[in-house]
């Protein structure tokens, strides 16, 4: 139940971020959570770790390192009534920072810092990324901090080494360190190929080998990156290198020329064929379309992403449907146990608790427990209608020990009460 209860309180916050609640019901359905959001200010901090070795890893792995690090910090901030979090699709951990004072604010956050980089000391394999959001003064307007947090958060695909981004930094220095890492990765990708020497207008795909290529940030995204985020990444990358190199058709050319072979390495290590690659391509094969001007080489990379990344989903999907009709069915069977928890589901399928959460959320459209409650209120509602059973005995029946829990849970969902709900039955 517990589990249950921490989960619900993971949802309000998402929803909150969202904006899919009002201010109001945020107020009320925070109190009734035992989450108080009342502050003047408010901001986002995003955090995602991954292997220091991102090329080796797979790009449907799943390593119990990372869930025991989101493990880890999850506990150091749970008693801690200025900051809430909750995990989003992708192993990213969302704060929402509170404060009554801008001094307060950061205080707060830099201590949360500290706290996170106490414990990626003991995990030296790995390197990490914090982005916090610009302050905010209203509950309704945390979602624009959110925004400012996401937009520098996609930086993390295009750096090397861990990295923090202060809701002020939008300074040269980190654009410096950005660029650096993407000049050092041009001259590796230099030594192994020149991609100079290479007319995109006579680019025979069928002959490329995949494996002398590298172009880490594209690659970093593809493994890893959302629909959500190619814009704020193709925005970064391109304000990265900078308007004076963009400025130039060559070298338009060029970052068009990797970016398709990006691709195609891409899908060359999920095992696509390179008339199948040519497929899923279609008009992208040819960039040269799209190196007339800035907009149009930004809008070629935007279709390349979304084209891989949707790819990728189409193949995570078939690998997951049975995962998550197991899933369902263990949930219909036991829906009745109190104990009924991620972590028992998860179990269930054989799949870590983080991760299953994220795929069936991806997979289903809703959370695991906004599916586990909607199973429960359908077996109430069958009860109240064909039973006499008292409320009570209703949701300790379908997995609700606590009476009252169960009717604030009923109410919340189905719009009524357990009592008017039988009244307008009969």
């Amino acid at each position: 139940m517990e589990e249950i209860r921490a989960l619900e309180r993971q949802k309000f916050i998402h929803d909150m971020i969202d904006g899919k609640i009002s201010m109001q019901e945020s107020l009320e359905q925070g109190r009734e959570l035992g989450i108080d959001i009342t502050a003047t200010y408010y901001s986002i901090v995003l955090f995602q770790a991954f292997l220091k070795d991102r090329e080796d890893s797979d790009v449907n792995a799943y390593s119990g390192v990372n869930e025991e690090i989101l493990k880890r910090i999850k506990e150091e901030f749970a008693d801690l009534d200025n900051v809430y979090l909750y995990e989003q699709v992708g192993d990213v951990l969302c704060f929402l920072e509170k404060s009554d004072t801008l001094e307060e604010m950061g205080t707060n956050i830099n201590r949360g810092i500290g706290r996170i980089t106490d414990i990626m000391k003991d995990f030296e394999d790995w390197i990490y990324f914090i982005s916090c959001g610009k302050s905010v003064e209203r509950i309704r307007d945390v979602n624009n901090s959110y925004r400012d947090a996401s937009r520098r958060f996609a930086d993390r695909y295009m750096l090397d080494e861990s990295c923090i981004i202060l809701g002020n930094d939008d300074t040269p220095q980190r654009q410096r360190k950005i660029r650096e890492t993407i000049e050092a990765e041009k001259k590796d990708s230099a030594q192994d190929m020149d991609l100079g020497n290479i007319d995109i207008r006579k680019l025979d795909i069928s002959g490329i080998d995949f494996k002398m290529l590298s172009q880490k940030t594209i690659l970093h995204f593809l493994r890893s990156g959302t629909l959500s985020e190619v814009g704020d990444l193709v925005n970064e990358y391109f304000n990265s290198i900078g308007e004076d190199a963009m400025g130039s058709i060559m070298f338009r050319q060029y970052i068009l020329m990797e970016s398709l072979l990006s691709g195609l390495t891409f899908l060359d290590s999920m095992g696509v064929g390179r008339d199948k690659a040519s497929d899923i391509l279609g008009e992208l094969k040819d960039p040269i379309k799209f190196v007339e001007n800035l907009d149009s080489s930004k809008e070629y990379i935007r279709l390349l992403l979304n084209s891989m990344i949707e790819y990728r989903n189409q193949i995570s999907d078939k690998k997951y449907l049975e995962i998550i009709e197991k899933a369902k069915k263990f949930i219909q069977d036991e829906y009745r146990n109190e104990d009924m928890s991620l972590q028992l589901v998860a179990s269930n399928v054989n799949v870590s608790s983080n991760h299953f959460s994220a795929i069936f959320r991806k997979e289903t459209g809703e959370t695991f427990i906004d599916y586990l409650t909607r199973v429960r209120m359908e077996n109430a509602k069958e009860l109240l209608t064909c039973t006499s059973m008292k409320t009570s005995e209703i949701g300790f029946e379908v997995g609700y020990r606590d009476p009252h829990y169960f009717s604030y849970i009923f109410k919340k969902t189905i719009g009524m009460s357990p009592k008017e709900y039988r009244r307008t039955k009969k």
